[in-house]
């Protein structure tokens, strides 16, 4: 390495070319590096083990300035390399880096690589997914009062951090466990309109069907249902 520098070298690449190093592998090798060279350090990881993420954000907690990282992770080869979503959002919010990255446009950043890869990425990936942000009611276990607003919009209970700050949007599974709240807000993104009477109804109508498909109810169902208590159309057959 020494030799390096004194040749004239700007940076040391390390390239774990295969995706075989540890976390702590990587760890070892940035800080022994950082150690002796006082030049920047990048890293490369392949995703091959699941953890070009993990090894990205152990190599900046020893030293490295430097991350290659892709839109979704989908370098073509293999497994690909580090997402830059989670590399970035890792490093923004749970170590306190500022990136210089505009994080609020890595979700539409994310859904023009699909459009322009057709490379498409799995529905609740971190950070981009469309159900990275979803919320089933009583996850967590069940509850037995109705849950409020504030709970389930302003608690960081629900989700790590704000959608928002990612472009992305919070989605709220409804199911068997909903309740009125949820439903109710749901509706009114929708822009459908009941009575308290029918509300009732149609919660009722939401956990039926929400136990028996075992499937979230989406806004196409949801709909539906609406008018069905509505006496405008009769209850849908089970999928």
């Amino acid at each position: 390495t020494a030799t390096v520098v004194e040749a004239g070298a700007d940076r040391l690449f390390i390239p774990d070319a295969l995706g075989v190093i540890s976390p702590h592998g990587m760890h070892t090798l940035v800080a022994s590096l950082r150690k002796i060279a006082s030049i920047p350090i990048e890293v490369h990881c392949h995703n091959d083990f699941g953890l070009a993420v993990a090894n990205s954000i152990a190599a900046v907690e020893a030293g490295a300035t430097v991350v290659e990282v892709i839109v979704n992770g989908m370098d073509p080869e293999r497994c690909g390399i580090a997402p830059m979503d989670e590399v970035v959002m890792a490093l923004e919010l749970l170590y306190g880096v500022d990136t210089g990255i505009k994080t609020e446009q890595l979700t539409g950043l994310s859904k023009l690589h699909e459009r322009l890869t057709r490379m498409h990425v799995a529905v609740n990936k971190p950070i981009v997914g469309p159900r990275a942000f979803n919320y089933r009611v009583a996850a967590e276990g069940r509850q037995t009062t109705e849950p409020t607003r504030d709970h389930f919009y302003s608690s960081p209970k629900v989700v790590p951090f704000d959608p928002a700050l990612v472009g992305n949007t919070r989605v709220f599974m409804l199911g068997k466990y909903s309740g009125l709240n949820e439903v109710s807000q749901q509706l009114d993104a929708l822009g459908v309109t009941v009575t308290d009477a029918q509300l009732e109804r149609l919660v009722q109508l939401v956990r039926e069907r929400g136990a028996a498909t075992k499937q979230p109810i989406d806004d196409e169902e949801l709909r539906h249902l609406a008018q069905v208590v509505a006496g405008s159309s009769l209850v849908p057959a089970l999928r």
